[in-house]
């Protein structure tokens, strides 16, 4: 498993793991700086995933179904709202 890192203009998250089954049901970590609120929302390629444990510092998720390809993921709650393009492959 690989440790991804992302930047954007607002902030840097590392990514542990970049790709996972169409299916979804893929445990990622998301370490994050610059979040001031714990994410409440999470998605990937615009579906949601279902949040495990989220602080300011790191959100811990389980993937969507998704159909194959590289997609963002969006990480946000109600002050902020982040993008990582091209963050996740689904296959």
């Amino acid at each position: 498993m690989n440790q991804i890192a992302y930047f954007n203009t607002t902030g840097f998250a590392t990514i542990s793991q970049n790709t996972g089954s169409v299916e979804g049901g893929t445990e990622i970590e998301i370490n994050l700086i610059a979040f001031s609120e714990a994410p409440t929302f999470v998605s990937f390629g615009g579906m949601p995933a279902t949040i495990v444990t989220a602080t300011t510092g790191k959100v811990i998720i389980i993937t969507p179904k998704h159909n194959k390809g590289i997609v963002d993921v969006v990480i946000s709650n109600y002050k902020q709202n982040k993008t990582f393009n091209h963050a996740f492959s689904y296959k």
